[in-house]
């Protein structure tokens, strides 16, 4: 497992007299990416220096908007220059803060405008700072970057669902700190569901906001394991989901090289072990994640090409520990109905509970009922359903049969339910979708009904 925290300040004075042994404290903690940030010259140089001689650790240079008023306009300056620096990957940490009166609101706008200037110059993201000033943040964005995607991270986010989703609409990443752990956190766990996992990140703002069970304590990087742990309890995954997930956002924002392993034929979510087998599909989905990507829960699952048979056995590995093994990636499964069969024998001969995801297709692909290939392999299948009739199917879905799909997912569905211990249609939570309607046509196939997350695959 590997954490990554992106909002530290080992520059501070709480930290002079133990730096090194914090650092060395939390890489033993597997935190093994820290950024540390500066808020005035003299933070930014010493955030430089922590830097050069760790090779855990990154830099952040910029002016905090709390303390824009003690500086001088050279200052500016002397930050671009720091800002080539090769230690250096993110300007900040920058924004605006109306909770504090130390800097008038002007300065601080014109010092924020100026490190959105840096940042677009280097191409190196932004460590956003915003307290009560969400929307005026925001504003300031979109005025200077237009509706583009912006590079950056919105730090320590305690702000609106609204500002949430603004800022999710230029593409900002999330950073949760200690404060989702707090018992007058609840805000922050409210929105905690409603950021995509491609968003996420840790934020531990040491030596601040410590995280339960530190309360009281001096905060520092090691402690991000327990934010870590609540964000996995919240939205229903494991940590080494969250760790994953959030490792690989900050590496990719900050444009560090990791060690994620690109085409995975079996990737781990929860307790459960996937299989892609394929990424083609006999859908084109409009609100399918890999218009966006391949990544799912921190794992990249854009295959090479397509495996064999034996080449997806090997990549199991040993499944002992897992609760059931699901045959599901970014394409559909029964498309190549041989190797899902043969896998599937292997796994039912370790005695393993075997999960079809589906778009039930796979009778009209293939020109026959598949069910009879499925039964005695297959425990449960999940048919993505996603609407109640053919002609809005067709419309959100794009199948290559055409509004015929429907009827034959529809029969697939039917003829799986007296073969298969447990067939269950879903449908995204969107709000164009009439969720009743379509569960009554699922009730009439004898099938479960289950409504699922349009935010997040996996």
């Amino acid at each position: 497992m590997e954490l990554f925290d992106t909002h530290c300040h080992l520059d501070f004075q709480a930290f002079e007299n133990d730096c090194d042994e914090v650092i060395e404290n939390a890489i033993k903690n597997n935190v093994t990416g820290m950024l540390t940030i500066g808020t005035c010259l003299e933070s930014s140089t010493s955030a430089i220096k922590i830097s050069s001689k760790n090779n855990n650790i990154y830099a952040a240079v910029g002016i905090h908007p709390n303390h824009c008023h003690e500086c001088k306009e050279e200052d500016l300056t002397r930050i671009e220059d720091l800002a080539n620096d090769e230690n250096v990957v993110a300007i900040g940490e920058t924004g605006l803060d109306f909770f504090h009166n130390t800097t008038p609101v002007k300065m601080q706008e014109k010092y924020f405008l100026k490190h959105m200037e840096i940042s677009a110059n280097t191409g190196k993201p932004l460590i956003l700072h915003s307290r009560e000033s969400g929307e005026e943040l925001i504003k300031m964005l979109k005025d200077f970057f237009g509706n583009e995607p912006i590079n950056g991270v919105f730090h320590c986010f305690t702000s609106t669902k609204k500002v949430l989703e603004q800022a999710l609409a230029l593409e900002l990443k999330i950073g949760i700190s200690g404060i989702a752990t707090f018992p007058k956190g609840e805000n922050v766990r409210e929105l905690i569901p409603h950021i995509p996992d491609k968003y996420l990140l840790l934020d531990s703002d040491s030596p601040f906001l410590s995280p339960a069970p530190k309360r009281g304590k001096r905060n520092e990087p090691a402690n991000i394991i327990h934010i870590a742990e609540k964000i996995a309890e919240i939205r229903g995954v494991s940590l080494d989901d969250i760790a994953r997930i959030t490792t690989r956002n900050a590496r990719e924002l900050f444009n560090l090289k990791g060690d994620n392993e690109e085409g995975k034929i079996a990737y781990e979510i929860r307790n459960t072990l996937y299989l892609a087998l394929t990424n083609e599909c006999t859908n084109n989905c409009s609100f399918c994640s890999r218009n966006t990507g391949y990544d799912v829960k921190g794992h990249d699952i854009k295959l090479k090409k397509e495996p064999t048979a034996e080449e997806v056995i090997s990549a199991m590995g040993d499944t002992e520990r897992y609760d059931e093994v699901c045959f599901c990636g970014f394409g559909e499964s029964t498309m190549r109905l041989e190797v899902l069969t043969t896998v599937a024998d292997e796994l039912k001969r370790r005695g393993k509970k075997v999960r079809l995801n589906t778009n039930g297709q796979g009778s009209i692909f293939h020109k026959r009922n598949i069910v009879p290939d499925l039964k005695g392999r297959i425990d449960s299948i999940s048919v993505s359903i996603n609407t109640s009739n053919a002609s809005h199917y067709q419309e959100i879905c794009q199948s290559r049969f055409g509004e015929d799909s429907f009827a034959g997912l529809c029969d697939f569905v039917k003829k799986a339910v007296p073969e298969i211990p447990e067939v269950i249609c879903t449908v995204v939570d969107m709000p164009e979708i009439d969720i009743e309607k379509t569960r009554e046509i699922v009730e009439s196939l004898g099938a479960k009904f289950r409504v699922r997350s349009f935010v997040d695959v996996g």
